[in-house]
């Protein structure tokens, strides 16, 4: 894995932070102005005629029916009607409820949701050009959001917001906005999940991969998502070849797995327009907000991200994928939008990000109007981990191998591998490890440490667990104190 020699190590000390969060919580906190919230893409429940398509647990058996006409039609009346705050959906392009931002901004500083606190659950298969659109009017027929309001933005919310800010609002109304892990120069997870869908089972319940390319392919957001930075697809294979723009026609015209559609006049013209504006969006990230918005950008890290795909030229086919550090879906680049030195880090997973404490403490300092007063607010502290007598431990990568499929009912093993900056020892990084499926509380695993003084920068644990005698979706939660969570999911089969 490369380091970014941007990169900012962590800072902070465990028990301070958790002093500083339990007096954070404002004595007597009001809201500033209103706020409009904008998930991320699986983020909002779809309906036709009341029917979930997507946003419950069995969004997977529905997702063939949410393909989009290439040909210019507009499909089954498609409504969708909220956020998703209590259900975590299984795979790469991994979301989670949304709950942790209410929970700051309601509980603690006293929005109330339609008053001053306004969810834009959106059509997340769309072109984030007609979402913003549709963020457009919606301002203009909510009279609360007449004067100046602020918007907190996840994952591809943050190029909506970014299009309605530079093109529609030009500054006249939005005051501030909080970018959360958004991927302004894309993320590989929207190619990999094209390539590869969620992996099994999610692709069989969701009708095999075939269904999962049909599908995918025919959401104009996902051409929007895909990675625009240098040399993130090299045409050739890991130290020779050349840089691609997977923005090219030409290369979209050789992919080995378009499905039959693609490859005739139409499926070509729909992907070239999807391209076109895919194009107009990498200019409009890279503009300067218009004066008198304030930016704030939260970048998650530590987490082995996919950041590169090397494309084998004669057969058109992707592999392999190189790593970076990153939140598990949007690389450092990515979400820092170039400018790494001006962003506030994250320690939790993509899906999760507003479930770290740091980003708990942002919101309370930019949103509660008596920030600040009485001295209720210390400094905050980037976590790190300390070891008494020695040099902190800064924290280069977690990741978390952990199958995608378990047997319900029997035992199983796990790995969580942390890579550090400085030698660790035995000893020296803690962990608190549950699997729970949100339902329940969650349970306990154990994680017997296997690092070694000649592994250096390594540290490793193994997990070992007895899987529920009880099907479906779960996520495994690791806690390092100083550094934070980090989340991941799987599913339980019965056999």
């Amino acid at each position: 894995m490369k380091q970014d020699a941007g990169a900012r190590s962590v800072r902070g000390i465990a028990i301070t932070l958790g002093l500083l969060l339990a007096f954070a919580t404002p004595v007597l906190a009001r809201p500033n102005r209103p706020i409009v919230i904008l998930p991320g893409i699986l983020g909002s429940v779809l309906e036709v005629d009341g029917k979930v398509l997507w946003g419950d647990r069995g969004s997977f058996g529905h997702f063939a029916d949410l393909t989009l006409p290439i040909d210019g039609g507009t499909g089954p009346p498609v409504v969708a009607t909220s956020l998703i705050k209590q259900i975590g959906i299984f795979g790469p392009l991994k979301i989670h409820q949304y709950d942790g931002i209410f929970d700051v901004l309601v509980r603690d500083i006293g929005y109330v949701e339609g008053r001053d606190l306004f969810p834009f659950p959106y059509d997340w298969r769309r072109s984030s050009f007609d979402n913003a659109a549709l963020l457009a009017a919606f301002v203009e027929k909510t009279p609360a959001l007449h004067g100046e309001f602020d918007i907190i933005a996840h994952s591809m919310g943050g190029l909506i917001a970014r299009i309605y800010v530079q093109q529609t609002d030009k500054g006249k109304r939005v005051r501030t906005v909080l970018n959360l892990a958004v991927p302004f120069q894309g993320s590989m997870s929207a190619l990999y999940t094209m390539d590869n869908g969620w992996g099994f089972p999610a692709n069989t319940l969701a009708g095999g991969l075939d269904a999962i390319h049909a599908a995918a392919m025919s959401f104009p957001s996902l051409y929007e998502l895909l990675p625009r930075y240098g040399e993130c697809c090299i045409n050739g294979v890991p130290g020779k070849g050349d840089p691609i723009s997977i923005l090219s026609p030409e290369f979209w015209a050789h992919y080995a797995i378009l499905p039959a559609q693609y490859h005739t006049a139409a499926g070509q013209a729909f992907i070239a327009t999807q391209l076109g504006r895919a194009r107009e969006l990498a200019a409009i990230v890279e503009q300067d907000l218009p004066t008198g918005v304030h930016e704030r950008t939260v970048v998650g890290d530590l987490q082995a991200t996919r950041s590169r795909v090397y494309i084998d030229p004669a057969r058109g086919t992707l592999g392999p994928w190189q790593e970076e550090r990153g939140d598990g879906t949007v690389v450092l680049l990515s979400a820092a939008n170039r400018h790494l030195a001006q962003t506030d880090p994250a320690f939790t997973s993509h899906q999760i990000i507003f479930d770290d404490d740091h980003v708990k403490l942002i919101l309370q300092r930019m949103f509660d109007a008596d920030a600040g007063q009485l001295q209720k607010y210390a400094g905050a502290p980037v976590p790190e981990i300390v070891r008494p007598g020695r040099e902190a431990l800064d924290v280069e990568s977690v990741k978390i191998d952990l199958p995608a499929v378990l047997p319900a009912g029997q035992a199983t093993a796990a790995e969580i591998t942390v890579h550090t900056r400085q030698a660790v020892a035995p000893g020296d990084i803690h962990l608190a490890v549950t699997l729970g499926d949100g339902l329940g509380a969650p349970t306990p695993v154990l994680a017997s440490e296997t690092t070694t003084t000649d592994t250096g920068q390594v540290a490793k644990f193994n997990l070992t667990m007895q899987v529920p005698n009880k099907a479906g979706y779960y996520e495994l939660t690791v806690a390092i104190p100083g550094i934070g969570r980090f989340a991941e999911n799987t599913m339980v089969i019965m056999q």
